[in-house]
Formats: C-alpha cells, structure tokens, sequence
C-alpha cells in the first residue's frame, strides 16, 4: 500500500527529471519555481523512506497538467489501459502522478489575487469564479465562509459563485449526502491529454496552487505586505478509483450529482470526465500547512 510518504518520493523523484516542465509552466505570477527546492524539501521533510526504489520517466505537456510515470512495465507486457472500474486495492501497475494548477490566481478569470495562507499557517485554497456553481457563501473553511475570507482581502471582489472543483474537503460544504467521495473534473485540452497518455484510475493527482500569507490587523484579514509575490504550494491530491465519462450516474457514486462537472455535463461542448476518489491507498486529502514541505517556490520563506 502507497503511503503518504513514498508519495513524496516518488513526486520528488519525478520533480528531479522535470526542469522542463515547470520552467515552462504557464504561471502568470510572479513566484517561480525551484525545482532543486521542491525535491529537497520533500525529501527532507516528508520522505523518510523510500518504498518505491525504481527509477521514473516522464510525459511532458506544454499545457497545464504535467504527467510523469514512475515504474517501469515489466517486458511484453501491455501497456495500461483506460478503465472504469472501482479501484479496490493499489495496482501493481505503473502509477502516473498528474500534477495540476488550481485555485484562484492572477488570472482575469480566476480571481486576480492569491489563495490566503490563513495567520495560523492553514493552506486555504479558494476555487475560481465561475458563471455559474455554488456560492461562495456555502463554501466554508473552518468557521468561516469563503464569502467572508474573499471578501475581507479583496473588498472589491464581485464574484459571488465558485466552480469547486477539485472538492476535496468533505467538511467544505455543510451538507454532504451519505456517500460523498472528492471528485475532480477536466474538459477539453486537459483531459484530451490525460487521456492520450493513458491517465485514469489508480493514477495520482498533485493540486498546487498560489498562495500568500495574511496577517490580522483591525479584527480583519489582509494580505501581508512582506509578502508581495507569495508562494507556489502543493495543497492536496486524489488518487483516482473511479472515472465518469458518461451519464447517468452509478448508483454507486449519486452522492456526486453536486459536483459541477456533473451539473453542466450535458452543458458541455468539450469531452468531460469527473475523476473520484478511490476507496482505498491514498483516497483524496488535503496538506493542512505550508511547513510540510510542499513549497514549490524558490526563496520563499517558512519559519
């Protein structure tokens, strides 16, 4: 069984062969990437063993989503197919590890200004606006709403819905039907290349995203001024045990009929797959703080 350890060695080990990649990662702010930073930090600080000891290649995309494999397909064998069965326990198979952008950024259409690292240190990765979802008001992180949060560090934001997607926190959201599991929707470009490299279930996505420290001052949150470009930090992941590229939904999986990639998929134009968690290994979560040695950027700062 994967644990969150070998995880990192094996997402630090893809990292070390990935240069390429993120130096031509399509960031629109202004906190680089230290890929040497990232392999150290994980090593260092989550990777205290090695469970997986075999060397690992890499798909590289121009795009937004980034694929490498780890493992190497023992000699006349096939090569993995796209399936759509439950994942019931962790694949002997190679194991592609998808690292992914999220949250809102500096973007026109996503938000303009940085996801908060909250005064206690908490990670809170807000999902970008969309024109239709749900509202930003029934989407929580801890105590308060992410109407709340938005609205104290940026008074002039007007967007009032939110496209959660990834949704990874069942706590997120009040109400969760029996059932719930974290989910994650592409459409066009992105899964087209998923698919194409053969991604699916047993597979890992890495959600990072770009963040900046907030201090308290006058009762209310703000962006701390020491901190102008913020960071780049990995924030969750999903380890796929179920792909839906078709409704209507299995009985099984009724819980996600909120998830907005299910909402609009007769809507969409695009091919559209919604990527659950598995039951099992990994399943899906969050990191809690930037001091787990997720920080993607160069010089940036942890006490």
């Amino acid at each position: 069984m994967l644990s969150l350890r070998s995880l990192a060695f094996i997402l630090c080990s893809a990292i070390r062969l990935s240069c390429a990649a993120f130096l031509r990662s399509p960031l629109r702010s202004k906190a680089p990437i230290n890929t040497q930073e990232i392999a150290a930090k994980i090593a260092t600080k989550i990777a205290t063993k090695m469970a997986i000891n075999r060397a690992a290649s890499m798909s590289v995309s121009c795009g937004q989503v980034y694929t490498f494999r780890t493992g190497t397909p023992q000699r006349g064998t096939a090569q993995e197919t796209q399936s759509t069965h439950e994942l019931g326990h962790y694949r002997p198979l190679p194991m592609k590890i998808i690292l992914s952008r999220k949250g809102i950024d500096s973007g026109a259409l996503s938000g303009k200004m940085a996801s908060p690292i909250l005064p206690c240190g908490c990670l809170c990765s807000i999902p970008i606006p969309f024109r239709c979802g749900i509202s930003y008001s029934d989407v929580h992180f801890g105590t308060r709403s992410f109407q709340e949060i938005i609205g104290e560090l940026n008074p002039r934001w007007s967007n009032r819905l939110a496209h959660l997607d990834p949704d990874l926190r069942r706590d997120a959201v009040t109400s969760r039907p029996s059932g719930w599991r974290p989910g994650f929707g592409q459409i066009g470009a992105a899964v087209g290349h998923l698919i194409n490299q053969g991604g699916g279930v047993g597979d890992l996505f890495v959600f990072f995203g770009w963040f900046r420290r907030t201090i308290e001052q006058n009762g209310k949150l703000t962006f701390d001024a020491q901190d102008v470009h913020g960071c780049h930090i990995v924030f969750g992941w999903l380890e796929v045990g179920h792909v839906i590229d078709a409704l209507p939904l299995p009985k099984v999986l009724h819980s996600l009929s909120d998830h907005p990639h299910v909402q609009f998929f007769e809507d969409e134009v695009y091919a559209n797959r919604i990527y659950v968690s598995s039951l099992s290994g990994l399943k899906a979560g969050t990191f809690q703080t930037e001091r787990e040695g997720i920080v993607l950027t160069a010089a940036c700062r942890i006490d």
